[in-house]
């Protein structure tokens, strides 16, 4: 957002769009939306745990496990290096609610989550379970990146990004589809711009 030089204590007012932005930009950093990523993470992993001890019940390991791929693609396996990941990001995401007292932002676990949890097999699960996980872990990483697009401001987040985010986006292809935000605000908050504050366009506030 670009603006001209204002002498300090110049009033300044917010256009509509520029309200419905910063609206985004507070509610992505805001504490009640860290602790709703904590929930959908609590859920995804109790989620994972059922799934794991219902292929221990079911002996999958017994016909999983071979000489060539040893217990790669086990349950036991999974749950021995696949589950870490998924505690890292929830006690990651306990610790930054509770920095936030000390108003401390930072970005989230979600993209180091992702990358773990790829270098490991599911053939133990079926394909409809493994289908199912996919599409929990795919939200909640997707919950988990507005927060982290905030708080590092990526390049990409232009008006158009912020439009779609806005109004949403439906698509055939799920990992297309974006939320429609606009209904979470019926009306915009009051905002006070502080133009005490100097800042470059492109960097970060001092």
């Amino acid at each position: 957002m670009k603006s001209n030089p204002r002498t300090e204590g110049d009033a300044f007012e917010l256009n509509l769009w520029q309200k419905r932005q910063a609206a985004l930009l507070y509610h992505f950093a805001s504490l009640e939306y860290l602790k709703g990523l904590k929930l959908r993470i609590d859920a995804l992993i109790n989620g994972t745990d059922v799934l794991l001890d219902d292929a221990q019940v079911q002996r999958r390991d017994a016909v999983i496990v071979n000489k060539r791929r040893g217990d790669r693609n086990t349950p036991a396996n999974w749950a021995k290096c696949g589950f870490p990941p998924l505690l890292d990001f929830q006690q990651k995401t306990a610790k930054q609610i509770a920095k936030r007292t000390h108003e401390a932002y930072s970005i989230t676990g979600a993209y180091q989550c992702t990358r773990m949890l790829s270098e490991f097999s599911m053939r133990c699960a079926t394909e409809e379970e493994q289908t199912a996980f996919e599409e929990r872990s795919e939200k909640v990483y997707k919950y988990a990146y507005y927060i982290d697009d905030v708080m590092n401001r990526y390049q990409h987040w232009n008006d158009g990004i912020v439009y779609n985010i806005w109004m949403g986006v439906e698509s055939e292809y799920p990992s297309l589809c974006i939320r429609r935000h606009a209904d979470l605000f019926p009306r915009l908050p009051k905002f006070r711009v502080c133009t005490d504050v100097i800042a470059k366009i492109g960097k970060r506030p001092p």
